[in-house]
């Protein structure tokens, strides 16, 4: 079974995929290594791409002891696996608790990461509410060691609405979404929070621009009603006086098939 070994003997179930350039994805409080399934199986395509259990997350071992447990030895961990596995550098991806020590791992590790992914990590930093995060944050410990595991469980998974709430986002059709535009004259540019026009009114507005060397053209993406986002979709961008005009575009927009890549 492949585990690696922390500083303090304890050991980490990691799985990997795929090879290439690597990618580390450390899971969340709410999850464990198998929540990044569908990741792994996009970017093992083109990526040597590494889950790992976080320690107190079977298959891992689970330290019964609480010095056993840090925001510091939560970022150890993920060199360990990098070690474990010879990766001296890798994109590290980090969701919510594994944010957190994604972000720790750059400030005590810089050398190690290509970069950093840091996910859902605010939580408790806004200075106003921190006495809420940290009372709620300590209830939630209480409830866990009073209740267990197996039971509190169920509730802490339905709070914020839980797995429901998002398998209903899932199934309701989004009202917006993030389109790319490709400027139909060559000598147009945009800079990035431009209006986008549709019949001569708003619908959105740039989000990012650069250069599309690759395929002749200057490049923005755009978050537009999900009606208008559609390939084909002709806009204009308001750039100072002028209206640019654009073109909902098809992604992705260079070797669509992949034909250089298998070349």
């Amino acid at each position: 079974m492949p585990y690696a070994t922390a500083s303090d003997g304890v050991r980490l179930w990691y799985e990997e995929a795929g090879a290439g350039t690597p990618v580390v994805f450390v899971h969340e409080f709410g999850g464990d290594h198998r929540s990044w399934e569908p990741q792994m199986r996009f970017f093992s395509r083109r990526h040597r791409c590494v889950t790992f259990g976080a320690r107190g997350y079977p298959p891992s071992d689970v330290p019964e002891d609480l010095e056993s447990y840090s925001q510091e030895i939560a970022a150890t961990d993920i060199v360990a696996v990098m070690d474990a596995l010879a990766i001296p550098k890798a994109h590290v991806v980090g969701l919510s608790m594994g944010g957190f020590a994604t972000l720790h791992l750059g400030l005590a590790a810089p050398g190690r990461a290509l970069s950093l992914v840091v996910a859902g990590a605010g939580y408790g930093a806004e200075k106003q509410h921190e006495a809420y995060f940290r009372n709620v944050s300590l209830e939630v410990a209480r409830q866990f060691e009073a209740q267990g595991a197996e039971t509190f469980a169920k509730t802490y998974a339905q709070a914020g609405g839980g797995r429901s709430a998002l398998r209903a986002r899932r199934d309701t059709p989004p009202e917006r979404k993030l389109a790319c535009l490709t400027l139909d004259r060559a000598q147009d540019m945009v800079l990035g929070r431009e209006p986008v026009l549709h019949a001569g009114k708003p619908v959105g507005y740039v989000t990012s621009a650069n250069s599309g060397y690759s395929v002749g053209r200057n490049i923005a993406y755009a978050l537009l009603p999900a009606a208008l986002a559609v390939p084909g979709c002709a806009v204009e961008i308001e750039y100072f006086d002028a209206a640019l005009p654009a073109t909902v575009a098809a992604e992705p927009l260079f070797d669509p098939h992949g034909a250089r890549l298998r070349a």
